[in-house]
């Protein structure tokens, strides 16, 4: 299934905010900043209290499943300098984060880093916006 990309309009403003928040201090976290910023350039954008509790946002908490061994990890998608904080957290700025922020339930995210792997996403147990949390 290809994953048709939805961001909440807070997500799109915080995500904006990162650079100039001198979060990002090494080469490759710039580089997959620049891609947020592209798949964002191309995606839907609606208010949160609209976005459906099935897609990927920040502060999500979500499984995947590898499609290849069928091992299923659960993680939390979070902000950068944030991934210490919460046990299974995922930054944004990591392929993982890239490939399913703001990708549904049943997408098939494909990462190309050396081990060229494809994962589903299986469930989203948390989201902040199906919760009421619209600013987190």
């Amino acid at each position: 299934m290809r994953c048709d990309r939805i961001f909440s309009t807070y997500d799109c403003e915080r995500l904006r905010t990162i650079e100039n928040d001198r979060l990002i201090n090494d080469e490759t976290g710039m580089k997959m900043l620049c891609s947020i910023r592209e798949i964002m350039s191309r995606s839907k954008r609606v208010k949160p209290k609209k976005i459906k509790p099935t897609v990927v946002t920040m502060n999500s908490q979500f499984m995947l499943k590898d499609l290849d061994t069928g091992k299923k990890e659960i993680y939390t998608l979070v902000y950068p300098g944030e991934d210490n904080s919460i046990e299974n957290s995922i930054s944004i700025l990591s392929p993982i984060g890239t490939c399913v922020i703001g990708c549904s339930i049943g997408s098939v995210i494909h990462l190309n880093s050396g081990l060229n792997r494809y994962l589903v996403i299986e469930d989203v147990l948390f989201q902040p916006q199906a919760h009421g949390q619209y600013h987190m």
